[in-house]
């Protein structure tokens, strides 16, 4: 059994599926099994166990595609912020030229997090601080024709960039969550193939040939 269990999920999962319809269809085997208490509903039991897991691959494949598009939207959503609050925050620097509280104020020294949790705070702050400041809101929209809309513009991609990483974020936990079921799934193919084996193994105890026909490892000696 330590044979099979160091493969991998996907030639485990093969290999009981291809046990348990041998072992059924295979009259030369199915007889001696079913007197050893392998019935049709036992084996069906495995197939179930087997169809689990299968369903909880497909669903996790699905859940990998929705990951890819959510995580390109979301990524395309913050280099276009990044390259906006990086613009925009230049220029609050030239408006405000040596008024060093307004710089406090406006955050406009402070390195830009690579966090993107942080970052969408530091550019929500921005975006929100300078339109409560009229005398640099009249230099940077005289000076270099950043109106209100545009600011408002920004905090709506902000809010579309607060969304698309909330979206990534439930979607790998989505995936995280069935990537658990499944292996608890496995578990079951596992623990079924333990008992089917060590069955196998008594019954056609020195019958080499049987044994490989149910992909059972057999040990030169």
């Amino acid at each position: 059994m330590k044979y099979y269990t160091e493969k991998s999920i996907g030639d485990r999962l093969q290999q009981a599926e291809e046990a348990i319809i041998i072992g059924q269809t295979n009259p030369e085997l199915s007889e001696v099994l079913a007197d050893k208490g392998y019935t049709e509903a036992l084996f069906e039991d495995g197939a179930q166990r087997v169809a689990a897991v299968k369903s909880f691959d497909a669903l996790k494949r699905q859940q990998l595609g929705s990951q890819v598009v959510a995580t390109a939207a979301m990524q395309s959503a913050y280099r276009s912020l990044r390259l906006s609050l990086d613009t925009d925050r230049r220029i609050a620097r030239l408006a405000v030229g040596d008024n060093e509280e307004y710089a406090f104020q406006l955050r406009l020294y402070e390195k830009t997090s690579r966090r993107l949790s942080d970052f969408i705070l530091q550019a929500r702050h921005f975006y929100t601080k300078v339109q409560e400041h009229p005398e640099v809101m009249a230099l940077i929209q005289e000076r270099y024709n950043l109106t209100i809309d545009v600011l408002n513009q920004r905090l709506t991609e902000v809010a579309n960039l607060e969304e698309a990483l909330r979206d990534q974020q439930y979607i790998i936990g989505q995936m995280r969550a069935v990537t658990r079921q499944r292996r608890e799934a496995m578990d079951q193919v596992d623990a079924w193939m333990r008992d089917f084996n060590a069955t196998a193994r008594i019954a056609f105890q020195g019958d080499q040939p049987k044994l490989q026909k149910l992909g059972i490892h057999v040990r030169q000696r």
